[in-house]
């Protein structure tokens, strides 16, 4: 019995992550019309951070990155962007919704694109 309390004050304690679904139009905005849709995105709160993953409508992965607001406004953190056919697009870091430092890029093909410096 000891053990089953243990285990149902454990499962109290941590903290439950909810994750919603929203669709985006051509523009990424939020859009209830799923025939205008051309993304949609998952949204996850963890660790003071709101995670966004958004998708190509295909399920393939476009774009990972974290923000500060519920709204998504304010870009904070490592963000990744990628092509549809799977490659990576950029990667790199912002700072209260602005970008910072080096950039990494590539082409659709893949190929090494000239890093950018943002201050």
């Amino acid at each position: 019995m000891k053990f089953y309390l243990l285990i149902l004050s454990l499962l109290i304690t941590i903290p439950s992550f909810s994750q919603s679904k929203q669709y985006m139009d051509a523009n990424f905005s939020v859009t209830d019309d799923v025939s205008k849709a051309k993304y949609f995105r998952l949204v996850q709160f963890k660790d003071s951070l709101y995670e966004s993953k958004v998708y190509y409508l295909t399920g393939d992965i476009m774009m990972i990155g974290t923000y500060t607001d519920e709204n998504l406004q304010i870009e904070n953190g490592e963000f990744k962007y990628y092509f549809a056919n799977g490659n990576i697009e950029s990667t790199g870091l912002y700072n209260n919704g602005l970008k910072i430092g080096y950039w990494k890029r590539w082409t659709f093909e893949g190929t090494k694109k000239e890093d950018r410096y943002y201050r």
